[in-house]
């Protein structure tokens, strides 16, 4: 059973409401397309700010450790790499292996 678009709309308006600082009247007038769109973007802006602290966390927690780290070690903290990623990095690790002369 195909779920209604009234329960999209009680899903979405926790998001549209809270993180997109949509108003009412703005969620109304938007398609589902748009609405995961503005969605994306949003990601793509955190993602984006969490990289700029994590460059600057790094820079202040470096100053206290024998061994650096590097920004990148905190956004593998906050964003795990999802199962498509995975299962993307694992296929061209086995056509590397492959074309090195390697056999599965």
């Amino acid at each position: 059973m195909a779920p209604s678009f009234a329960l999209w709309v009680r899903n979405a308006e926790d998001i549209a409401y809270s993180l997109l600082e949509l108003k009412p009247w703005e969620l109304m007038k938007l398609q589902p397309m748009e609405f995961k769109k503005l969605v994306r973007g949003y990601e793509k802006r955190q993602r984006a700010i969490d990289t700029r602290n994590a460059f600057w966390v790094t820079q202040l927690v470096n100053t206290q450790l024998k061994e650096p780290i590097t920004p990148m070690d905190f956004i593998k903290l906050i964003y795990p790499p999802t199962a498509a990623e995975r299962k993307k990095a694992e296929a061209d690790f086995i056509r590397e292996f492959r074309e090195a002369g390697g056999e599965i």
